[in-house]
Order: C-alpha cells, then structure tokens, then sequence
C-alpha cells in the first residue's frame, strides 16, 4: 500500500511540473521570456500558485532552467553504436542534426531561454556545460574507433566535433529565421556535406549522395 501511495506521489508530482512547463512554454511563445509571467501560469494550467512554487521555489528562473535542462537532454538523447563504421558514423551525424532541426523549429526561444542562465562559472553553467563535454567526449571516443578518423585524436575529434556542432546550431537558427534553403531536407543535406569537409573525406567513402 505505502509503494503505490508513494508511485501515485511521484505520478501527481510529475503530472504537475509537466503542466507549469507545458505552460510557461505557451506563456513564452505568446509574450516572449521578458514578458512572461509566473502569475499567467495558474489558471492555464489549473494548478495554484502555491503549488508552482513549490515545485520551482525561484519561481520563472527556475522554470527556465528546467526547460532548458530538457532541451539539452533532448539533444544528448542519442543511441550511438560503439562498433561504428562510416556509413555508421554520418548516420549518426544525420540523427543530430535532425533532432538540432527539430529543436529548433519547436522551440525558437531555446537560445533566449539559455543565455540568461549561462553567466561562466554558475552552477547552472557547470551543470550544463558537464552534461554537454560529456557527451561530446563519449562522441569522440566512439568516432575514434571509425577507420577513416583513426589517424585523429581524441581531442581533435572532440574539437572538431564542438565546432560541427556549432556550425550545425548557428545556420539552422539562421535558416528557420530567414529561410535559406527551400526546406530543412535540403538544409540537413547541405548541413551534412559541412560534416563530410570537416572531417576531410569524400561522400564516396562515406557511401553516400547528397
């Protein structure tokens, strides 16, 4: 009796900070992140305001964190096999830059949310920035193991993995902004032959037409 008064606690639990995220989300799409409110959040979602404190005691900072806490999660979200081979290793390319294209397009604020909370030095800037290395570290241990990218270091690869990853981010926020490509299929293509230069091998050996 007590396991499933503690599973229904923790299912009420979650079901509530679903509905202040979902929420504040909506909040922000209509005002913006300036102009949202933790007072909007009551009525839409049905909850009191006491409990929207209870749950995120900073009120919107709080909410802003854990919003972009899942973005990130969302990201990092990603299978990647340890045996990779080429073919492997841009499939692996095509999924995160899919998903970045995907982030984006479902969340436009995703950067504003970010900016605020990633003053250098801050917890919040150490938590997310450990959760972001350590995923492109097992990225470029596993990349490491790819024939053709034998002959590069791990901390080259980790580089050339962050600066991809960049490049990937900057031009698909361009993009969704002001369109250059006629759709995101064409952009993911073009994305994915950056991919190909950066770690200097051919679409032939990557067994692949873009």
């Amino acid at each position: 009796m007590m396991k499933q008064n503690e599973k229904k606690f923790t299912r009420d639990r979650e079901a509530k900070i679903e509905k202040i995220i979902t929420s504040m989300t909506e909040i922000i799409r209509e005002k913006g992140l300036s102009r949202a409110s933790v007072r909007d959040i009551p009525e839409r979602a049905d909850l009191s305001i006491g409990t929207v404190y209870r749950y995120f005691p900073k009120g919107k900072i709080d909410i802003v964190r854990e919003m972009t806490r899942r973005n990130i999660r969302e990201t990092l979200d990603l299978d990647v096999p340890d045996d990779l081979d080429l073919p492997g290793f841009m499939q692996v390319w095509a999924h995160m830059i899919d998903k970045a294209i995907q982030i984006r397009r479902s969340n436009l604020f995703v950067e504003e949310l970010a900016t605020p909370l990633m003053t250098a030095g801050n917890e919040t800037y150490r938590e997310f920035s450990n959760m972001v290395a350590g995923f492109y570290n097992e990225l470029a241990r596993r990349f490491k193991k790819v024939e053709w990218l034998k002959d590069y270091s791990e901390a080259e690869l980790f580089r050339r993995i962050v600066m991809t990853l960049n490049i990937v981010d900057r031009v698909t926020n361009i993009h969704i902004k002001f369109p250059l490509f006629e759709d995101d299929k064409i952009l993911a293509k073009y994305l994915l032959r950056l991919v190909e230069l950066t770690f200097e091998f051919t679409a032939s050996k990557s067994q692949r037409t873009l």
